[in-house]
Parts: C-alpha cells; sequence; structure tokens
C-alpha cells in the first residue's frame, strides 16, 4: 500500500511538473486536463489514506477478537470467571454465545443479601455466592 501512496507521490510533482510545463503552452484544454488530473491524484491519496486507517482499525480489531477467543473461562460456584479472576460471567451468555457479560448484584436488597446477581445483556437471574453454589 505504501508503494501506491509513492507512486501517487511521484505522480503528483510530475503533475507539478507538467503544470510549469504547460505554463509555457497556452492550450487550454491541455491545463484543464493537467488540473483535472492533480485533483483526481490528489482525492486517490486521500482516499488511500483513509483506506489505511480503516485498515488499522480492523486489524486493532481482529487482534482484541483473537486475544478474547483465546482468554480462558471456568465455571466455579455457578458462574463463569476469566484466568485473571475477574468476574463474575453470565452462564447463560457464555455457554449460549461465547460472550462474556458482567453479572451484577441485584438491584433488590433482599436478593442482593441472599447472593442475587443479574446478568447485564440478557437480565437472567443467578444465585452466586463467593464460596458457594445456591441453586
Amino acid at each position: 500500500m505504501i508503494d501506491v501512496i509513492l507512486g501517487i507521490n511521484s505522480a503528483i510533482e510530475t503533475v507539478t511538473k507538467l503544470k510549469e510545463l504547460n505554463e509555457k503552452i497556452k492550450d487550454a484544454d491541455v491545463k484543464m486536463l493537467i488540473a483535472n488530473l492533480s485533483i483526481e491524484l490528489s482525492e486517490a491519496k486521500i482516499s488511500i489514506s483513509e483506506l489505511l486507517d480503516k485498515n488499522r482499525e480492523l486489524q486493532e480489531e481482529i487482534n482484541s477478537l483473537k486475544s478474547e477467543q483465546n482468554e480462558v473461562f471456568f465455571f466455579k460456584d455457578g458462574v463463569y470467571f476469566d484466568s485473571n479472576g475477574n468476574g463474575p460471567f453470565c452462564p447463560s451468555c457464555y455457554e449460549g454465545e461465547k460472550k462474556k457479560h458482567s453479572l451484577l448484584p441485584s438491584a433488590n436488597p433482599v436478593n442482593r443479601k441472599m447472593g442475587g446477581h443479574q446478568c447485564t445483556v440478557c437480565q437472567k437471574y443467578f444465585t452466586y455466592i463467593k464460596g458457594e453454589e445456591k441453586n
């Protein structure tokens, strides 16, 4: 891709030289063609720059997804945790879609006291008390 940018830069330099030569020529059609070529090359350079930025973003996203895919999860006390001990994560979302969605303590104080946790995405409730499994 960098070769393409270098080629366009070279073409822009050539257009600049043609413009200088064109000053000596008084043909309006040639001047218009050179001006159009210059504009098209500049637009191509901008488009390539945008494509390079998008490519970089997509590569970062791929690397992030690969990292998530290689992440190790384990099932403990009825919920999932990652290899760093982060969690709890929703068993339903992880087992169904391999998605890591957090479980938050229930908003209801009574449920929360009994270990009630709710998934932030599927909204299912799970009972999780650290070190114990409740059904």
